[in-house]
């Protein structure tokens, strides 16, 4: 899956792993002159910027509209199709293009529909971290995680992200006219719901005018974000293993960067090896970031070209100014974790949801012959465009836009999160399903 809308990327960190390389030297004793080898500890402090970056973005599985919006009353009376076309709506859309106040609607994702495209939320962190062993080779341990801890921490925000995930909800917006451009709507649309409902405890009052008209309170008018069951607007993560309630596609890798006293350097994944290069015959990094995983990597938070500036090769120098040896540690770490989501209604709960067009929501109607009237003079008055769409925020975090989660204290979030899943636009007129009688 390529997850290429909606994408954004951030990369964050102030403070440095701070050690002391080791370097190897030779000497000999003057009972015995023959050279022999110790690792010492090198009087260089060597400092590697400790970053941490994260990657969000959508994946949708081919052009559409995530949620599928269908009902078996629409408006198919000459009127409404010559009205709709009139008005520039497509010519696949003039039958199940305009819904009378009062009719049944259904809402369904993917998972209930082939011909809806999948919609997935992927978020990939990357951590630096210092191996668990190798912490006490710190001169400063402040804020830095050993790879146990930041591959908790990354486990932590990928479940973190599943439930806000869960807290968001499907909203109704609707305006007056008729639009055939969703960016017209998106500047001048009211979210409607007659429903008061409850969360945590905090009351949650509706929208409760549109137009002139008070809307209606009957329950079922509108979707409710605090209920389960047909009639809500949650949406949910629907990726889940049922036996134990994790998130079924995730991924977590180590990678290691480590030099030796002689300028080699060596990255491995999940402990096996994957490239190598001697710094002392290369003498710069391409080797190492032919690997096309380093080198992404090493974009994202410069784990190799900053451990091998942060160490001498060959121009660390003795007491005498002698420049000859090479600095060595036996490594920093990246986890890498990757998360995958898809979002849409699940069936545990109901995979269809369904409410009933409030007829308040309708245009103005003077008379019987005034019934489905789109004269373009008084179109605002007589009609209605309407989308349903993801909530801008979760209810957990309603004042942050696309938040889904914390990483290292900076919040994390997904731009204009309210487009990945919505309906087609359709509309209403000045009809209710009475009206057929």
């Amino acid at each position: 899956k390529t997850f290429n809308k909606n994408l954004v990327y951030e990369k964050f960190g102030e403070k440095y792993i701070q050690f002391f390389p080791y370097i190897k030297m030779k000497y000999n004793t003057v009972e015995d002159e023959t050279n022999k080898e110790a690792y010492i500890v090198s009087t260089n402090e060597s400092k590697v910027r400790n970053l941490s970056s994260v990657e969000t973005g959508v994946y949708q599985s081919k052009n559409g509209f995530g949620i599928n919006i269908s009902s078996e009353q629409w408006s198919t009376h000459r009127k409404t199709t010559e009205g709709l076309k009139e008005n520039g709506i497509a010519q696949a859309f003039l039958n199940k293009g305009l819904l009378p106040g009062g009719a049944v609607i259904k809402l369904n994702t993917s998972n209930t529909n082939n011909d809806t495209p999948e919609v997935w939320v992927g978020i990939r962190t990357y951590e630096m971290s210092i191996p668990d062993d190798l912490k006490v080779t710190l001169s400063s341990t402040d804020d830095i995680k050993t790879t146990s801890e930041a591959k908790a921490n990354a486990e932590q925000l990928v479940e973190d992200v599943r439930k806000n995930l869960s807290n968001y909800h499907v909203e109704k917006w609707i305006k007056e006219g008729i639009t055939t451009d969703e960016n017209d709507l998106n500047s001048g649309a009211s979210k409607v719901s007659g429903v008061t409902y409850k969360i945590n405890n905090t009351v949650y009052k509706p929208v409760t005018r549109f137009g002139d008209n008070d809307l209606s309170t009957d329950s079922k008018y509108y979707l409710k974000e605090d209920v389960n069951g047909a009639d809500s607007s949650k949406l949910d993560v629907i990726n889940i293993d049922e036996e134990t309630n994790k998130l079924k596609d995730t991924e977590i890798h180590i990678y290691n960067i480590s030099s030796d006293t002689e300028g080699k350097v060596t990255v491995t994944k999940d402990g096996s090896e994957i490239i190598s290069s001697n710094i002392k015959a290369d003498k710069n990094l391409s080797g190492l970031l032919a690997n096309p995983d380093v080198k992404r990597i090493d974009d994202r938070v410069k784990f190799v070209t900053n451990f091998i500036q942060s160490l001498d090769f060959e121009g660390g120098k003795d007491r005498e100014a002698i420049p000859w040896y090479y600095e060595a540690h036996d490594g920093i770490e990246v986890v890498e974790s990757l998360g995958f989501m898809q979002v849409g209604f699940d069936p545990r709960d109901k995979a269809i949801r369904s409410e009933v067009a409030d007829p308040k929501l309708t245009g103005k109607l003077e008379n019987r012959d005034d019934t489905l009237n789109f004269n373009s003079a008084t179109l605002n008055q007589k009609t209605r465009t309407v989308q349903y769409k993801m909530s801008s925020s979760p209810t957990t975090n309603p004042g942050e836009p696309g938040y889904v989660g914390d990483f290292n204290g900076e919040p994390i979030v997904i731009p204009q999160i309210s487009e990945i899943l919505k309906t087609r636009l359709h509309y209403m007129g000045n009809n209710t399903v009475m009206d057929l009688n």
